[in-house]
């Protein structure tokens, strides 16, 4: 799915086409989760992702206990090896758009513990969740709610926000197995045990109770069966259909094969706990079920089937369902999240450690959790992460864009900037001699003939020049003035085609439109004159030293002589030991450092 897809579908999210939605859900104490950790929901389809142990799978259980009549403790309950402390009150709160109000309102569900009803009666029921009355003392920090006798809000009891109503569709597609498989691997059987050939004996068990039941399923399948009672047990959970023709295009086009058919059928024919089988049918005759398929092709069928069939807007969570896929198919699945989302208005959230899930996606639509280091709580530095910051959070392999800086010291200051901050891992930072001049009049075409999108020229203050308009803003009789105006060094851009040949017009003029959408594009300026200049204000100096307070133009001198009067050297190294003394002392968050992140921020999310 390309960028104008998802532009169109983040303006349908931002006109509230997809509501209702959950717009977002925090964490004041759930599991291993930082307090008050933020998940903010700005698209229609949203990938978390992050290492082992981040948490992914219980973000997308508390989803799933969001909407109206979900409880979370079905599925997170404590155990006496894994004991939840009852004084330990876990709860998550989500926000949701209101009519009433025309804004976002939040609802809480708490681990309460109450009773449940059951057939014998109230039981108690310590992991059941629960929605309760807004807390609004840290860390909660819920609007307090006020509800008149009126009930002036159609969507809110007496004392709080109705939870949302929203049907459910979760996918856990490590646990999702198909009829033959279960049976192949966790069935039940009976068979000889404490001999040396204890393994043996179980796979042939399994094997005989498979033979038998699959001619029975085999005549289900021919005849076209809508109820098969077998041993008092009704056979058949879903009679057998045909995958249409808009799921079964979908299905070849993730798995990048061809098929004249694909029916499938719910049964019960290997066990009680019931499970899908495909029959997949090739142009060329060959039919088989998911026992000779690979993994892959059942998994694809059953997820198009199963998100093809869910009511309109839903809330569909998938849980890792890259597993099986090879990359072609993973990026064609996000491909296919992103259709259905538009036709049937789902919000779309998958837990993921793919690169090739995230590769396409804005960075909106990426949330990236990590680890602290410091207390091992999970955190989520940034909403919004270009897929290269999600790359390095899950270990995979790319080539990373490159910051190309004038000089050793403005490296350094870069880097500094970006200490702590997501887009350090994602970029690396380097600097090359000879100057801003060599850069501007070799490097720069260059890279632009290179037609070079990984790289960003952060040249210092001082090198500040009108930026070119963009080229198809540019009348043909001004490329090589704008080109003047435009570029910094002495000689002006080494093109490869001279202004002064008339035999090579043509690729003169392409040459310098090249060159000049480059500049336009990947070439920014530190937010300071020079790196010096700046650090001159954050020099350790002995209150008795005669060197100026003030910095000489671009700081150079200034701190020849400064390091000459407190060292009595003035050869570069000592220079730059004192520079680097002076960067420690800079405030992480003063001007300057924000706005170098956000130059680098910009870069990452325009790759």
């Amino acid at each position: 799915m390309h960028g104008a897809e998802h532009d169109a579908l983040a303006k349908m999210w931002h006109g509230e086409v997809f509501e209702p939605a959950i717009r977002h859900i925090r964490f004041p104490l759930f599991r291993n989760l930082s307090t008050n950790l933020t998940i903010e929901f700005n698209h229609p389809i949203t990938a978390i992702t992050g290492p082992n142990g981040s948490n992914k799978s219980a973000i997308l259980r508390a989803l799933q206990g969001c909407p109206r009549g979900n409880d979370l403790g079905k599925y997170w309950f404590g155990t006496a090896v894994d004991v939840i402390p009852v004084g330990e009150r876990h709860r998550f709160i989500y926000g949701r758009y209101s009519k009433s109000t025309n804004g976002i309102v939040e609802v809480i569900k708490t681990r309460i513990g109450r009773r449940r009803d059951s057939r014998s009666g109230p039981v108690a029921d310590p992991d059941l969740f629960e929605p309760s009355r807004p807390l609004t003392t840290a860390p909660d920090n819920m609007d307090k709610f006020i509800q008149d006798v009126h009930g002036q809000y159609e969507d809110a009891s007496r004392t709080r926000w109705a939870t949302i109503s929203k049907d459910v569709l979760y996918i856990d597609f490590r646990a999702q197995l198909s009829a033959f498989d279960w049976a192949m691997n966790h069935a039940d059987v009976q068979f000889d045990i404490g001999t040396p050939q204890e393994e043996f004996n179980l796979v042939n068990a399994r094997k005989k109770v498979l033979r038998n039941r699959t001619s029975r399923l085999s005549k289900a399948l021919i005849n076209s069966v809508n109820s098969d009672v077998y041993f008092n047990i009704e056979r058949i959970m879903h009679p057998i259909l045909d995958m249409p023709k808009e799921q079964k295009t979908w299905v070849e086009r993730i798995l990048g094969k061809e098929y004249s058919r694909i029916r499938l059928i719910q049964h019960r024919y290997f066990g009680r706990p019931g499970g899908w089988t495909v029959i997949l049918e090739s142009p060329k005759g060959l039919k088989y079920s998911e026992a000779f398929a690979g993994s892959g092709e059942y998994a694809v069928a059953l997820l198009v089937h199963r998100i093809s069939g869910a009511r309109e807007r839903s809330l569909i969570l998938l849980d890792e369902p890259e597993v099986s896929l090879h990359p072609y198919a993973q990026r064609q699945v996000v491909s296919y999240l992103g259709e259905v989302a538009k036709l049937h208005k789902h919000q779309i959230v998958f837990a993921t450690h793919s690169s090739e899930m995230i590769r396409d996606l804005p960075p909106t639509a990426v949330k990236v959790l990590t680890v602290r280091a410091s207390d091992g709580k999970v955190d989520i530095p940034v909403q919004d992460s270009a897929p290269q910051f999600a790359f390095d959070a899950i270990g995979a392999h790319y080539d990373h864009p490159t910051i190309v800086v004038e000089d050793r010291l403005a490296a350094q200051l870069v880097e500094q900037a970006l200490e702590g901050h997501p887009g350090r891992e994602a970029v690396q930072v380097k600097y090359l001699p000879g100057g801003a001049d060599t850069l501007w009049t070799y490097y720069v075409p260059m890279w632009a003939q290179e037609k070079r999108t990984d790289l960003l020229l952060l040249l210092d203050g001082d090198q500040i020049v009108t930026s070119p308009r963009p080229v198809d803003e540019i009348p043909p009789g001004e490329l090589e003035a704008e080109i003047v105006k435009t570029f910094k060094g002495k000689a002006g851009p080494q093109l490869p085609f001279s202004a002064s040949d008339a035999g090579s017009t043509a690729h003169r003029i392409e040459s310098v439109k090249c060159t000049l959408e480059w500049r336009r594009r990947f070439v920014r300026f530190l937010p300071c004159w020079t790196p010096e200049r700046f650090l001159w204000d954050y020099r350790v100096q002995d209150p008795t030293s005669p060197t100026p307070a003030t910095a000489t133009a671009n700081g150079k001198d200034s701190w020849r002589e400064f390091t000459k009067a407190e060292t009595s050297q003035s050869d570069a190294a000592t220079i730059y030991t004192f520079q680097l003394q002076a960067l420690r002392r800079v405030e992480r968050d003063c001007a300057t450092m924000i706005e170098i992140r956000g130059i680098v921020d910009e870069f990452i999310g325009s790759l």
